[in-house]
């Protein structure tokens, strides 16, 4: 880490004595929660002196720049990629006045590798302004465009090499159907999937989805309800190599859970919540040789003892357990807890 900034020179010895001691790595992840449109109008110049003089330094190591929540002016964007040349990660709305997008473009091939792009309520035509942004950013390893109702047309053109180098896409909520699976099995290099809540993706063109992406990490299916049949022993088969697994709310039986538990060697966060799933059933999730994360809420026949047993099998890795709105669930059931499982947190 750098060394502290030095404020010495701030006429106010309270301030310049608490600067002095921020690496500006720190500082600049202080500065990623402020409002950066405020940062870059100037506004914190009216903090105090030595923030004046310590932010446009630890500005320059940020790693994140967010366009959302202020389209700024031509000349200021440009004085804000000038004062950001670390920056790899950038949130661009769509709905931007294509002016911006002219003086990122030098920037996006070169400069960014992950893009989050939020949508605009009643956006009119968002795969054009969709395939203009993914046009430029020719390095991109990590895509967001969450909740966005795009077509297969703005990925279909894109080069073969360019769908290999993602390594994160993230489709949560996109009304995606199987048109879309052929640009999905491009994506070969995928370590992180999210389709949270794209029910109308069958299950026959997601097990197909699945099997191209041999490399995956963490698996989201919050909400897919639609999942049966083979998807289970594809899932299975991912077992290795699978830290992150999410199946919150989709109908697993704890047939299709027995399938897959033997196989998850490497899972450290498993999301089991709200499925139509007993005590019985979940109790083997504490066997997980690296489980770290299970969460069980909503999980109506999930009594104490089951809890018990989870919590002493996962006695070695598992430090922590949800298990919210458990209807039978009561903390007088609990007792032995501690000594159980003496690093776990359950949270009910």
């Amino acid at each position: 880490m750098s060394e502290p900034l030095d404020a010495s020179s701030s006429g106010n010895d309270g301030d310049s004595s608490f600067f002095s001691v921020i690496p500006i790595e720190v500082l600049s992840v202080i500065l990623s929660f402020c409002d950066q449109g405020e940062i870059f109008a100037g506004g914190y110049r009216l903090v105090c002196r030595a923030f004046a003089e310590a932010v446009p330094v630890a500005w320059r190591v940020t790693k994140a720049l967010n366009l959302y929540a202020w389209p700024p002016r031509k000349r200021l964007l440009r004085s804000v990629l000038d004062q950001s040349p670390n920056a790899t990660a950038l949130t661009f709305p769509l709905g931007s006045p294509s002016s911006l997008l002219e003086i990122l473009a030098p920037k996006l091939g070169a400069q960014f590798t992950t893009l989050c792009v939020p949508g605009i309520k009643d956006e009119d035509d968002p795969d054009q302004g969709l395939s203009a942004l993914l046009d430029e950013c020719t390095s991109l390893t990590s895509l967001d465009i969450s909740g966005i109702r795009f077509t297969p047309a703005v990925f279909e053109d894109l080069p073969a090499d360019r769908m290999r180098q993602l390594r994160v896409l993230k489709l949560a909520n996109c009304p995606i159907d199987d048109s879309h699976k052929d640009w999905l099995d491009r994506c070969t290099g995928l370590t992180s999937l999210n389709l949270s809540n794209c029910t109308e993706l069958s299950t026959e063109a997601l097990t197909e989805i699945l099997e191209a992406t041999q490399q995956l990490e963490s698996l989201l299916l919050y909400g897919c309800t639609q999942l049966e049949g083979s998807i289970w022993e594809t899932m299975a088969n991912l077992g290795p190599s699978l830290r992150e697994l999410d199946l919150h709310s989709t109908a697993i039986s704890p047939a299709q859970l027995a399938l897959l538990l033997p196989a998850m060697t490497a899972l450290r966060k498993l999301r089991l919540s709200n499925c139509p799933l007993d005590g019985n059933a979940v109790v083997p999730c504490g066997d997980l040789p690296a489980i770290h994360e299970l969460h069980l809420c909503s999980l109506v026949h999930l009594h104490g003892h089951h809890c018990l047993a989870i919590a002493r099998k996962g006695r070695r890795t598992l430090r922590h357990l949800y298990a919210y709105d458990c209807g039978v669930l009561r903390a007088e059931d609990l007792d032995g807890l501690a000594e159980a499982n003496p690093d776990l947190t359950l949270y009910m």
